[in-house]
C-alpha cells in the first residue's frame, strides 16, 4: 500500500506530510523508504536546492532506508536500539560519567561519538551515545547520523526535538479527541478534526 496523496495540512501547520495506512501487525518502518523517496521527489521537484534530512526513531534504522539516503543525498538523524556492542564501545566514557555523577549528584549526561558498522552495512557510520547516569542508575541512548557534527547539537538539538512533533500528536488526541475515528472515511475524520481546530481557535 502506498500513500494516496501528498498533502498540506493544517493541523501540522502547513507541512507536508503523507497518510499511510498498515494493519497493526506490520512494522513502524514498512514501507518507509518508499514514501520517503515519493516525499523527497516531490519535494525536489519545486525545491530542487532543499536541503532534507529524515528525523526518526530506531524504526527507521534499517539499511535499505539508509542506503537510499545515502545514494539520494538526503541527511538523517535516526535513533539505533542498543546492543552488546554499542555498550561496549561506550564502557569507558560512560565511567567517567558516572564518576562524575558520584561526585557532584544530581543527573549528569555527556555524548561520545564513534564510528560503527552494524553487520548488516557495507560501511561504518557516525554513531552518537547520549550517555546519562543519574540516582536510577545509567541510561545510554544511541542515534546515527550522516552529518559529522557535534553530538551535543546532534542529540539533543536537532534528534531530541522530534519529541516536539510527537507532543502536537499528543495534543490532537487529548484536546481534539484525535484518538476517535467514528467513520470508516480517512476524509470524514479529518474534516472532523479541522472543525474541532477552527472552533477551538475561535473560542480562544
Amino acid at each position: 500500500m502506498v500513500p494516496e496523496k501528498l498533502t498540506f495540512s493544517p493541523l501540522s501547520r502547513r507541512q507536508i506530510e503523507a497518510d499511510y495506512l498498515r494493519t497493526s501487525d506490520r512494522s513502524d518502518s514498512r514501507h518507509s523508504w518508499a514514501i520517503l523517496a515519493l516525499l523527497v521527489r516531490f519535494i525536489r521537484q519545486y525545491w530542487p536546492d532543499t536541503r532534507i534530512v529524515l528525523r526518526g526513531d530506531s524504526h527507521f534504522c534499517r539499511p535499505r532506508m539508509l542506503n537510499w539516503c545515502d545514494r539520494h543525498h538526503v541527511d538523517y538523524i535516526v535513533g539505533i536500539a542498543k546492543n552488546s556492542r554499542l555498550l561496549k564501545e561506550v564502557d569507558v566514557p560512560m565511567m567517567l560519567v558516572r564518576k562524575t555523577q558520584w561526585q557532584v549528584g544530581g543527573k549528569v549526561a555527556e555524548t561520545f561519538r564513534f564510528p560503527y558498522q552494524a553487520h548488516s552495512w557495507k560501511y561504518p557510520r557516525w554513531v552518537v551515545a547520549r550517555l546519562e547516569e543519574g540516582e536510577l542508575g545509567s541510561n545510554p541512548r544511541f542515534i546515527i547520523s550522516s552529518r559529522y557534527d557535534d553530538g551535543f547539537k546532534l542529540y539533543y538539538e536537532q534528534y531530541c526535538a522530534r519529541g516536539d512533533m510527537e507532543n502536537r500528536i499528543k495534543d490532537q488526541q487529548l484536546s481534539l479527541f484525535a484518538d476517535r475515528t467514528s467513520s470508516t472515511h480517512w476524509w470524514a475524520n479529518q474534516w472532523r478534526l479541522i472543525l474541532y481546530q477552527r472552533l477551538n481557535g475561535f473560542l480562544r
